[in-house]
């Protein structure tokens, strides 16, 4: 994020690709909020509710277009194209 990208008090919709563990969410929100922003909503593309990353989000409203349930043959550890790629191919079947 760029020095000056987020004034005091303004209203932050964080946007990513996936949400996982909520890792990276969560750290987009602390570093809104030591800008003196505030975080009213998130959105992603794919959520992976088996491993609960709404949870760290602790009640932030979150916008999520597809959920992928079932992990398997699914390396969560990989590449996020490895990631997509299996639930495309899943999507196909």
């Amino acid at each position: 994020m760029h020095v000056g990208a987020v004034r005091q008090g303004q209203r932050v919709l964080l946007v990513d690709d996936l949400i996982a563990t909520g890792g990276t969410l969560r750290a987009g929100v602390e570093l809104v909020q030591k800008a003196g922003g505030k975080v009213v909503e998130a959105a992603c593309i794919i959520e992976l509710p088996e491993l609960k990353g709404r949870e760290k989000l602790e009640g932030l409203p979150l916008f999520v277009l597809v959920e992928k349930e079932g992990l398997r043959g699914c390396s969560v550890f990989g590449s996020r194209s490895a990631q997509v790629s299996g639930w495309a191919k899943s999507v196909d079947s």
